[in-house]
C-alpha cells in the first residue's frame, strides 16, 4: 500500500504531465527500464507511466526521423578540442563552476533541452522546447536555481534518457533495495554494457559538435567516477573537480535525491534505503576518483572549494584557467559580470543536521575531511 505522506502537494495534471528524465526516452530502453523493474510502477504514478510511454513511442518517431536527415552528418562531427568536466560530488557547486566557465564565448555546452531529448534534438527544438518551457519550473526544486531549457545542463540526463547504466535511473525506483549496480564505475560494467555506454555519450556528443563545434565544457558528478575511462575516449580533457564542506554536501544531497525521488520516481518514495545507498556511491565514486586521479598530469585537474569560489568568484576563474593552461580568460567579460550580478542575491538552502547523521559524516567522510583540508568541528561549517 502506497502513502500519501511523501507525495509533493502538486495538482494532479501538473504531477502527470510535468516532464521528467523518462519523457523523452525512445521505446526500447524505456520498456527495457520497466521490464528490468518488473513493471514495479506505484498506483498512484500509473497515469504519469502512461503518459510517458505515449510520449516515448513520439520520441521513438522523431529520432527515427533525425537518423534519416542528420545521421551521415553527426556521425563526421568532431568538436575542436576535447572536452572541459566539471566534476565532484553532488552538491559541491558543481552548477556554479559549469555556468561561470560558460559565459566565456569560446566554449560551448549542452543545454536541458539537447540532454532531455538527445534522440532528436537537432530537429525538435524549434517546436518542443516552447512547449516543454511552459510545462517545466523556472527554478530547480532541490535549490531554487534558475532552470530553463536553453541553460547548461547535466550531460548524465542524456544517458540516461538513452537507457544506458546510471545511477540516475535509481531515482525511478526509490523503495527497491537492490540497488547494487555498476552504472557508477563505467569500467566495471560487463565489456557490452561498456561498450553501450561509450558509444550512447559518443553518439551524444558528435550531436552536439554538429551543432556547435566549440570546445564542450560538460558537467556530471557521476563522472567524479570515470576520469580514467574519460581519459582512455579524451585524452586531452581537462578537468575542474569541486569540493565542499562534507557537512553541508551530504544534508543538501540528501535533500536533494529526496526532491527528485519525490518528483520523478515512478512509485511514491519511502526513503528508507537512501541515506545508506548515498553514503555507498560517495565511497565508490572517491576511491575511483583518487586511484584515476594519479592518472592525470597535474597541470590538467584543478581543485576548487566551493567556499573560495563563492567568497571571490573572479580570483578563482582566474586561477582554474591559469592552472589548466586554458588562453582567454577576461576578469571583465560582460557576460560573466552579469551572471554574477544575477547572483548576488541567492541563498543556499538551510537544512537541519542531527547528531545521528553528523557522526556518520564524521566517520566515512573522514579521509575527505583530511585530503581536501576541513575541519570536522561542525561549527565551522554552519
Amino acid at each position: 500500500m502506497e502513502s500519501r505522506k511523501n507525495e509533493p502537494h502538486r495538482p494532479f495534471l501538473e504531477t502527470v504531465l510535468m516532464p521528467r528524465f523518462w519523457h523523452s526516452m525512445t521505446l526500447r530502453p524505456w520498456l527495457r527500464l520497466l521490464a528490468r523493474n518488473r513493471f514495479r510502477v506505484g498506483t498512484r504514478r500509473l497515469p504519469m507511466a502512461l503518459v510517458i510511454s505515449a510520449c516515448s513511442a513520439a520520441s521513438t518517431l522523431a529520432g527515427w526521423q533525425e537518423e534519416l536527415f542528420y545521421g551521415r552528418l553527426f556521425r563526421k562531427a568532431r568538436a575542436r578540442r576535447d572536452p572541459i568536466f566539471v566534476i565532484g560530488h553532488w552538491r559541491t557547486g558543481t552548477t556554479l563552476m559549469h555556468e561561470l566557465l560558460v559565459q566565456d564565448i569560446q566554449f560551448t555546452f549542452p543545454t536541458t533541452y539537447q540532454v532531455s531529448a538527445p534522440h532528436h534534438f537537432l530537429s525538435s527544438t524549434w517546436c518542443v522546447a516552447p512547449l516543454l518551457k511552459i510545462l517545466l519550473p523556472k527554478r530547480r526544486v532541490m535549490d531554487n536555481m534558475a532552470f530553463g531549457m536553453d541553460r547548461p545542463q547535466e550531460d548524465e540526463f542524456a544517458l540516461c534518457t538513452m537507457g544506458v547504466h546510471s545511477p540516475y535511473i535509481n531515482m525511478a525506483w526509490p523503495n527497491l533495495s537492490e540497488k547494487g549496480d555498476g552504472s557508477l564505475e563505467v569500467d566495471q560494467l560487463s565489456p557490452t554494457d561498456m561498450a553501450e555506454w561509450k558509444a550512447a555519450f559518443e553518439y551524444f556528443l558528435k550531436k552536439l559538435a554538429l551543432k556547435d563545434g566549440r570546445c564542450l565544457v560538460l558537467k556530471s558528478p557521476t563522472h567524479t567516477a570515470r576520469v580514467g575511462i574519460l581519459l582512455t575516449m579524451f585524452p586531452n580533457a581537462r578537468f575542474v573537480h569541486m569540493v565542499r564542506n562534507p557537512f553541508r554536501v551530504v544534508r543538501s544531497t540528501l535533500h536533494m535525491w529526496q526532491t527528485m525521488q519525490a518528483v520523478c520516481g515512478l512509485q511514491v518514495p519511502r526513503y528508507e534505503h537512501l541515506e545508506d545507498y548515498l553514503f555507498d556511491l560517495y565511497e565508490r565514486m572517491y576511491r575511483r576518483f583518487e586511484e584515476d586521479r594519479r592518472r592525470v598530469e597535474p597541470s590538467r585537474i584543478c581543485d576548487v572549494a566551493y567556499e573560495n569560489l563563492v567568497q571571490d568568484p573572479i580570483r578563482e576563474l582566474a586561477r582554474v584557467y591559469a592552472h589548466l593552461e586554458i588562453d582567454g580568460f577576461d576578469d571583465r567579460n560582460p557576460r560573466l559580470l552579469k551572471y554574477l550580478d544575477s547572483k548576488k542575491n541567492y541563498r543556499t538552502n538551510v537544512l537541519s543536521l542531527d547528531s545521528r547523521l553528523q557522526a556518520r559524516i564524521t566517520e566515512v567522510w573522514s579521509g575527505y575531511f583530511e585530503r581536501y583540508g576541513y575541519s570536522k568541528d561542525i561549527r565551522e561549517a554552519f
